[in-house]
């Protein structure tokens, strides 16, 4: 939207995930992928994702820790089901599809005396890649950010899917080698590297994207974030109708005869 250029300071509001980190193929082990995991990435990137949003809009960012108790916060609508999210700081969950979001969140934005919010979604699951002789694991990250102004206007949204494959392979018994299997710490190193590439590409895709206008604030208590201005006293004269000069009179002799051509 043409009216996200102008936002000049944000607040993070909502930083959350699906509490556990999927596995697309049932074979992988159980520790590769321990119950909870996403909510510990999340602790882990806060204050990355906070460094992110300075340098995207230019300003400090206000952060979670502080943004959670803003005026309004508890009534920003909740992802369902519940259990399945998880967020920092004891932050909302927000359902970035319910109808009532841009009006709540634009309300947060004027309690925190902010031009708008952010909203932060991730959803990491893994997938491995199996070779005649190792297996080569995959992150993924479907991650949604959701932008709204202190006006109600939802002035960024967008979801990219990243993926990153992991620099080791694990080799399967009976390869020359003993099988290895695979740990937290390189899903978790996955988790991370996924969202750092999710955000360059938010980023670039609306550095490249044709602004649009954005509707109408969806609620009439939303305040502009300055005064328009004031309307002329008098209307500008018009413009005048008369010629700037006479037209020459016409002439009462015809012309002269044109020369015989030569022979």
């Amino acid at each position: 939207d043409r009216h996200l250029d102008d936002v000049r300071s944000v607040a993070l509001v909502s930083l959350h995930a699906r509490r556990g980190v999927l596995q697309q193929d049932l074979a992988l082990s159980p520790t590769f992928a321990p119950e909870g995991l996403g909510a510990e990435v999340l602790e882990m990137i806060e204050g990355d994702i906070e460094g992110e949003l300075e340098q995207r809009f230019g300003a400090d960012v206000v952060p979670l820790v502080r943004a959670t108790g803003a005026a309004g916060y508890s009534a920003l609508p909740t992802a369902q089901p519940v259990d399945d999210w998880a967020a920092p700081r004891d932050a909302v969950a927000v359902d970035v599809d319910a109808p009532s979001a841009p009006a709540a969140l634009g309300a947060v934005a004027r309690a925190l005396g902010v031009d708008a919010v952010v909203v932060l979604r991730h959803e990491w699951w893994l997938s491995r890649v199996r070779y005649a002789r190792s297996v080569a694991h995959n992150g993924h990250d479907r991650c949604t950010v959701l932008v709204v102004d202190a006006r109600d206007r939802l002035v960024w949204r967008d979801t990219v899917v990243a993926q990153v494959s992991s620099s080791q392979l694990v080799l399967l018994p009976g390869a020359g080698g003993l099988g290895a299997g695979a740990t937290a710490d390189e899903a978790r190193a996955l988790a991370r590297r996924t969202a750092r590439i999710a955000w360059s590409d938010l980023v670039a895709r609306a550095r490249a994207a044709p602004r649009t206008t954005s509707a109408a604030p969806s609620s009439p208590s939303a305040t502009p974030l300055s005064e328009p201005p004031a309307p002329l006293s008098e209307p500008p004269a018009p413009l005048s109708t008369q010629p700037l000069s006479a037209p020459p009179p016409p002439s009462s002799a015809p012309p002269p005869p044109l020369s015989a051509p030569p022979r």
